[in-house]
């Protein structure tokens, strides 16, 4: 019987502590797992890269593979930068590699969210929640798409709990608002409580930039109460997403490699790192990883 892997793919950081963390999350998704070798590689940055990921789970004996993409939305390292370096790790080392899709605008990440804040802020000061804003803290992309799906999030979001004000701000220069600014507009509101969700699944680069601004606001609005939540993967429900994706590429609903097209795959020759700044953006082409399949 063929042994079987799972890729978990990652952006990468130029933290260790962001890349230990996706370490860690990928050893506990192996917990979780029977029958399955688990491996953790990066897009960029970081080391493993998916060659080296793909190696490795080869060389313990696994002929296939499912590659999950730990990323929140999709833009092109998900429509042709990964989708193409797995297929050509494939073919390089012999070895059946299909491909799962990113996370997305769905309802396990609100829940995800909701629970978040519930961790983070005392029932009776949800129970006020006239006087509660939420400032969601995204990284920003180029890609406009990608920021309209963290912003459908945020409705979705304030709905869940019926705030009276949402918002979001980014620490990408690509995009508007920055949090700074967004974090300075929120405290001039009568809100005397401000909940932060950072929408990152890992500490980071952009973690610390936003914990700072968080911080200074902090100190700047003494009349204010801020409660910033944990980040996205401490929360068990991004294992139990990550097992869906991995079931719809098992069940045969997903595989992002082969809905591509053969040429673009074969005559693939890197990425310049420079697109999508890691929040991802969305453009439908011929292809789709969007959960179905043209």
């Amino acid at each position: 019987m063929n042994k079987k892997g799972i890729l978990l793919c990652g952006h990468g950081s130029r933290l260790m502590e962001g890349v230990k963390a996706f370490q860690r999350f990928a050893k506990g998704y192996q917990e979780q797992l029977e029958g399955y070798e688990t491996e953790a590689a990066f897009l960029e940055l970081s080391e493993p890269n998916f060659d080296e990921g793909v190696k490795k789970l080869v060389d313990k004996g696994v002929a296939e593979i499912i590659a999950l993409p730990l990323f929140l939305f999709t833009g092109i390292h998900i429509q042709k930068d990964i989708p193409c370096m797995l297929y050509q790790a494939a073919k390089k080392h012999n070895v059946s590699i299909k491909m799962g899709r990113y996370m997305g605008v769905c309802e396990e990440m609100v829940i995800i969210s909701e629970n978040l804040i519930r961790e983070a802020v005392p029932s009776e000061v949800l129970e006020d929640s006239k006087n509660i804003a939420l400032l969601v803290a995204g990284v920003g992309s180029s890609k406009i798409q990608a920021n309209a799906d963290l912003s459908a999030l945020v409705r979705l979001i304030q709905e869940r709990f019926h705030f009276p004000f949402a918002t979001l701000g980014f620490l990408s220069r690509m995009t508007f608002p920055s949090l700074k600014e967004t974090v300075q507009n929120v405290a001039a509101l009568p809100y005397k409580n401000i909940i932060v969700l950072p929408y990152f699944f890992f500490t980071g680069v952009y973690m610390s930039r936003a914990e700072a601004v968080i911080e200074k606001a902090t100190e700047q609005n003494p009349d204010k109460q801020f409660y910033c939540t944990d980040l996205l993967a401490s929360q068990q429900g991004v294992y139990d997403l990550l097992r869906k994706r991995m079931n719809e590429v098992l069940s045969g609903e997903v595989d992002c490699i082969a809905s591509m097209d053969k040429e673009e795959l074969e005559h693939y020759h890197g990425h310049n790192g420079s697109d999508d700044h890691h929040h991802h953006g969305h453009r439908h082409r011929h292809h789709s990883c969007c959960g179905h399949k043209h």
